[in-house]
């Protein structure tokens, strides 16, 4: 892996730099002048200070700032350590039901590219089951003392494990069109899984290329907001030869993401100068994007954040007119049901006020950011 020139970078304070050098493992200094405190503020946000730790642990950070960071990773050890246990529990359970369920997310990535079990914070487990089978997971997830959330009917939990149920990676049991982001469906995902530890039968994982495409998909529905989801991908894929890559683009085509995954791709060129072994170069990859998608995904490599800009974005990987409109309004203004699950549940008293105000929850953080991000546009 390359060293990012500084140009790259400029619009970088010193502090989220830094950061980025960690993560990258890449030569740094610790400069008498950093603002720890921003530093951490900035790792917890991003999801990265369990990765920063382990990393710094061993060089001249300030014992107090040291303090800190380990504190954040012994208490991210301590509820993965809760969750793996949980995930065990749940593949020795899984064989008197005779079902086999996918984790995803952070979840796929527990036991895997992460040596350190503290490196990368989670919370919940994210775990999809194939629709004809999860009436029966639902009642061994009962029987093992889960309970059900009343508001969230996909939501179960046990002391301090939480499973959020999925039949589709995409989730479109909230919001069906997005199933168009996916075209061919789990059914590939499902026949190139693998165990999710060496011997299990029943909990599995996909396999990496596939996950790549799938964590390319949950970067872009999130508008790239945290750094930790980039880099789950960057250590997915950091030291694969060239067969993988082959691979990773031939499936990307035949699964229809070449679009979401070409965000990613300019996003680990940008931010940490990752660009595949093999394969086309970066004019070729990224030839295809728009000047809007330039500007935008060089403002999120800046550090800039757009809310709501993944939506807009994914309207841009799906094929028909038809389809990009569906996606964009059910991702925007999601049906009542699915607004009571979310964070715009205050505004569920009358419908006809949701319209105006999740408009307007849109609107202005876009206005907000127009003026900067018109000029990466411009740039493209």
């Amino acid at each position: 892996m390359g060293q990012v020139p500084l140009d790259r970078l400029k619009a970088y304070n010193k502090e989220w730099r830094f950061i980025i050098s960690v993560l990258s493992n890449r030569l740094y200094q610790i400069d008498s002048n950093l603002d720890w405190i921003r530093i951490e503020t900035l790792a917890a946000e991003e999801g990265v200070i369990g990765i920063l730790y382990k990393n710094l642990k061993n060089t001249g950070v300030p014992q107090s700032t040291l303090a800190l960071f380990k504190d954040y990773y012994l208490s991210i050890a301590a509820q993965n350590l809760i969750n793996s246990n949980a995930l065990e529990r749940l593949e020795n359970a899984l064989v008197s039901v005779q079902v086999k369920v996918m984790a995803l997310k952070g979840a796929s990535l527990l036991n895997s590219i992460y040596p350190n079990i503290g490196m990368r914070v989670m919370g919940d487990l994210d775990l999809m089951i194939r629709p004809e089978e999860q009436k029966r997971f639902i009642n061994l997830l009962q029987n093992l003392g889960y309970k059900e959330d009343p508001l969230l009917p996909h939501i179960f939990q046990k002391d301090r494990v939480i499973i959020d149920i999925h039949s589709h990676a995409m989730n479109i049991e909230r919001i069906p069109s997005r199933s168009a982001l996916f075209p061919l469906g789990m059914g590939p995902v499902w026949l190139n899984s693998i165990p999710w530890k060496e011997g299990y039968q029943w909990l599995r994982r996909p396999d990496d290329v596939d996950n790549v495409l799938l964590l390319s998909q949950h970067l872009m529905k999130h508008s790239f907001s945290k750094l930790i989801w980039l880099v789950d991908i960057l250590k997915l894929i950091g030291n694969k030869d060239g067969m993988f890559w082959t691979s990773l683009f031939k499936r990307s085509n035949y699964l229809g993401q070449g679009k979401s995954f070409s965000y990613t791709l300019y996003l680990l060129d940008r931010i940490f100068s990752l660009r595949p072994t093999t394969g086309p170069g970066p004019e070729d990859l990224f030839h295809s994007l728009s000047r809007f998608e330039r500007g935008i995904l060089e403002a999120k490599a800046n550090g800039e954040s757009i809310e709501f800009i993944g939506p807009i974005m994914s309207m841009s990987c799906v094929q028909g007119f038809s389809n990009k409109i569906a996606l964009g309004w059910e991702s925007l203004f999601p049906k009542n049901e699915i607004v009571k699950q979310g964070d715009t549940w205050p505004y569920r008293c009358k419908r006809v006020c949701f319209y105006p105000i999740r408009f307007l929850k849109i609107v202005v953080p876009l206005l907000k950011r127009f003026c900067f991000t018109l000029g990466y546009i411009i740039r493209g």
